[in-house]
């Protein structure tokens, strides 16, 4: 029951909310993870206020981002919240319980499956992502064709199974533009390559026009010279703009086989990010070579190693290939700009 002043401060702040007729986007981030408890009691005290601001906005809401601890999802995305103009939806669930899976499988099914299925004439982005290593099948398998989707951001974990992303990737194949994919490593480096190798193996498939790929590794496995996780992300290589490989480091074995597989066609390439554990003029003449239309260059690498040549010779040499700018970060930061 709520005190006759919490009521007129309800109020109040409703009125004060209603005024702004133009928001269009709406943010909810809620941080449990220090104190779960106090975190949900003072969540659970909100919501009445939270489910009033979103009902003021049903109109004209186009972006809806919430960042809450998983078991708050059914009381925060209640039924009769209609968002005719959603476009954009980010969904990212801390998951602090050490519960079975059952659980969690119910909340994803009965909850946010339904809530996002209301929305498949109107989604454009979606992002969904879960602060540990959780199956995501319960969703996927479930989740309606969403004809306008363009963006999408999904999460690869030890407990996915890989064959209910890939049909979600190849139902959207011929809509999608834009895929960022994230890892939650399992423990231990070896586990960790081969659950990933598995993973990227089996949602493997093609997508025509994609143009930004962006793979957020959870954890480092070491210098990889194997190119199996690359390639494999590689979904259409000659369509892509942006190809961005955070988080883990790779040797100039398996560069220079990335680059110059015969599978791989980068020639619209422009923005490039990757880390590597050596960067040489070689490395720099490998990138000039192939990548003929690349603008931006982000490298991260544990060691930097100049020949006899002089290195800032090459690295100006590189504007023949129309480099915009170059940022080698970590051991030794440069930037390098030159004109289109």
């Amino acid at each position: 029951m709520w005190s006759a002043m919490a009521r007129r401060t309800h109020k109040s702040a409703v009125g004060a909310i209603g005024c702004l007729k133009g928001v269009t986007s709406v943010r909810l981030c809620f941080n449990s993870m220090s104190n779960p408890i106090r975190s949900r009691a003072i969540l659970k005290k909100t919501l009445p206020l939270i489910h009033s601001t979103l009902q003021c906005y049903t109109e004209n809401l186009a972006l809806l981002s919430i960042t809450v601890p998983l078991v708050e999802m059914p009381d925060l995305l209640p039924p009769f919240l209609i968002l005719p103009r959603l476009k954009i939806l980010h969904i990212f669930f801390e998951h602090n319980l050490k519960a079975a899976h059952d659980p969690v499988g119910n909340i994803l099914a009965t909850s946010l499956l339904p809530f996002v299925n209301n929305y498949t004439q109107t989604l454009e982005e979606f992002r969904f992502a879960v602060a540990s290593a959780l199956d995501m099948a319960p969703l996927f398998k479930g989740l309606r064709c969403l004809p306008n989707l363009k963006t999408t951001t999904f999460q690869l974990t030890e407990e996915t199974e890989g064959y209910h992303i890939r049909t979600f990737i190849h139902q959207h194949s011929h809509t999608l533009r834009d895929i960022t994919i994230l890892t939650h490593n399992p423990e231990g480096p070896a586990s960790s390559f081969d659950s990933i190798a598995r993973l990227l193996f089996e949602i493997q498939t093609a997508v025509p026009d994609l143009q930004h790929l962006r793979i957020v590794f959870g954890g480092h496995l070491g210098s990889l010279s194997n190119l199996e996780i690359p390639t494999q992300l590689a979904f259409s290589s000659n369509s892509l703009l942006t190809l961005k490989l955070m988080n883990q480091e790779l040797d100039f074995a398996a560069i220079s086989s990335f680059l110059l597989s015969d599978t791989n066609d980068f020639q619209r390439l422009r923005t490039l990010a990757i880390e590597i554990s050596e960067f040489t003029p070689v490395v720099l003449d490998l990138l000039a070579e192939r990548l003929v239309s690349l603008h931006n260059l982000e490298l991260t690498t544990q060691f930097f190693q100049p020949t006899a040549r002089n290195f800032m010779v090459g690295l100006n040499d590189i504007s023949r290939i129309q480099m915009a700018s170059v940022q080698i970060r970590k051991f030794l930061p440069i930037t390098h700009s030159s004109s289109s």
